[in-house]
């Protein structure tokens, strides 16, 4: 049953989210993977595949693809864009370096991707957006061929089943975005994230009546949920 309604809920996001009305201002486009699908419940495995992808490349070699008139603002740190004030500029999810993707894949019990199946990653082919995530996923198909992992697009789910997406999610300025993300029974967790330490920071940012200080416990929340690789910011797509 916990496949079947995370299964529900993502293709709800391909179908809904991934659509260009909902392109727009302060979205995040990005990987996400199934935390509780293995091998992706291992957390070094995540954090090679985080490390292997080069955003930078990734955005000036797909921007092009993305449909008219969307706000394509350059390759994402972190999670909140620069539009909101949550955004924290030192915010890094695993920098860009091959030699460190290789030690942890090889960390995580498969060097050289030995032992590992094809990672299948599911996306929405339909127009507008499909030309644009089918660039994107055989550009990270090639960037994770360099470090031995094999990636199948268009990925697949099987009874309920996926491991991999790839998404553009509008990310809303209101404070409790990251409780409805990433909060175990959060309506938009499609991840099956959870995290005690993240889900106290999250319950007392809610609380808190001082701005600064709120936003504080947000971008360290931010922090952490980043570290634990459950999702890979890719680009910003907002209007300055």
């Amino acid at each position: 049953m916990r496949w079947l309604t995370a299964f529900s809920v993502l293709l709800v996001f391909l179908l809904n989210t991934d659509a260009p009305a909902q392109i727009r201002s302060n979205t995040v486009d990005h990987l996400g993977f199934n935390v509780t699908a293995a091998p992706l419940d291992v957390l070094l495995l995540r954090q090679a595949i985080t490390s292997a992808i080069d955003r930078r490349a990734l955005y000036e070699a797909t921007k092009a693809r993305l449909p008219a008139a969307t706000p394509a603002s350059g390759p994402a740190g972190g999670w909140f864009p620069p539009s909101l004030p949550q955004h924290d500029p030192e915010v890094r999810s695993h920098p860009y370096d091959v030699a460190v993707a290789k030690s942890l894949l090889g960390q995580a019990g498969f060097p050289e991707g030995q032992g590992l199946t094809e990672l299948e990653v599911l996306y929405n082919q339909g127009a507008p957006v499909g030309a644009f995530r089918a660039a994107e996923g055989a550009m990270i198909r090639a960037q994770l061929a360099s470090i031995g992992i094999r990636v199948k697009l268009p990925g697949q789910g099987r009874q309920g089943q996926f491991q991999a997406f790839l998404l553009g999610r509008v990310v809303l300025p209101n404070d409790d975005f990251l409780s409805r993300t990433f909060l175990p029974g959060g309506p938009t967790n499609a991840f099956g994230y959870r995290s005690p330490e993240v889900a106290v920071l999250i319950a007392s940012a809610l609380k808190e009546t001082d701005v600064t200080k709120r936003i504080a416990m947000l971008r360290e929340a931010e922090r952490l949920v980043l570290s634990d690789a459950p999702v890979v910011p890719l680009m910003y797509l907002y209007a300055p």
